[in-house]
């Protein structure tokens, strides 16, 4: 593996996503371990693609990093707020509880949005092979005989 590489993306890593570098490790997951989801796993992609001269074409976003609204129960949730706050007084905390409750739950959830989890050690792959070399096709297939 190569350390200058490595160092590199660490502190590509560290900057978008504010971990410290001693904390992020080639096992390290994007998503799960260091937090990027949606939009901002897609922009980190596209930030590494760019500093690791890396071919993206093929990259798809939402295996990976899942949506960036997470779920439509989000509008669900609001609209349950908005007319259980306008019912009563009393409604207004347990709405608010309500909704910081579905907030974070749905937060979570998105945070193990896609199925495929990529790693540093991924990108370090990537990066030396000039290109995104994610195989969707053979992981859909693996994905779904574990489902089974």
């Amino acid at each position: 593996m190569d350390s200058a590489r490595l160092e590199r993306l660490k502190a590509l890593i560290s900057e978008r996503q504010g971990v410290p570098e001693h904390e992020i490790w080639p096992s390290s997951r994007l998503t799960e371990d260091l937090g990027m989801a949606g939009a901002d796993g897609w922009e980190f992609v596209e930030s590494f693609a760019d500093a690791f001269e890396v071919d993206i074409t093929r990259f798809q976003s939402d295996p990976h990093f899942g949506p960036e609204a997470g779920s439509p129960l989000v509008g669900i949730i609001l609209g349950a707020v908005v007319v259980a706050g306008s019912i009563s007084l009393w409604t207004v905390p347990v709405s608010a509880i309500g909704l910081v409750a579905g907030y974070r739950w749905l937060s979570r959830r998105s945070a193990r949005s896609g199925p495929y989890t990529v790693t540093v050690d991924d990108l370090m792959r990537y990066a030396e092979a000039g290109e995104w070399t994610f195989d969707y096709e053979q992981a859909k297939l693996n994905h779904n005989a574990r489902a089974r």
